[in-house]
């Protein structure tokens, strides 16, 4: 049975912690996680730390590897100030020069960068598109 953790806001009842979260959702036994080698795994048991569908535990593993190739990308390519990123907006994927102390995701030191990243990673970025 779901415990009843609230604080009002409006006509919604929100909990005020991830703990209260997750003892307001049931915990059923399609959940996936992520394992050290990058698989996603299903599994028998889940506790607070599993990923409720398969296309979340998808988007957050392309998210991680996405990451990761950005700080190689930057860090391998010639040193200059980061001023370019790759966004989704308007259910669109594309670059944009950022301005100044915008914070993106996928930031890059240039244009040219951005692109490469963009056409060796465009399966990447769609899975995880709604997290960027």
């Amino acid at each position: 049975m779901k415990k009843k953790l609230t604080i009002e806001t409006g006509n919604t009842n929100l909990p005020k912690t991830y703990e209260e979260y997750c003892e307001l959702n049931s915990i059923d036994s399609d959940k996936y996680y992520i394992s050290a080698c990058n698989h996603l795994i299903s599994i028998e048991y889940p506790d607070e730390k599993s990923l409720s569908t398969i296309e979340e535990a998808k988007a957050i593993l392309a998210l991680i590897q996405l990451i990761r190739l950005r700080d190689y990308y930057n860090e391998h390519s010639e040193a200059a100030p980061i001023k370019y990123a790759i966004v989704f907006n308007r259910n669109k994927i594309r670059g944009c020069k950022l301005n100044v102390g915008e914070n993106r995701v996928l930031m890059f030191n240039s244009e040219n960068l951005a692109n490469k990243f963009l056409n060796n990673f465009r399966n990447l970025i769609e899975q995880a598109k709604y997290l960027i």
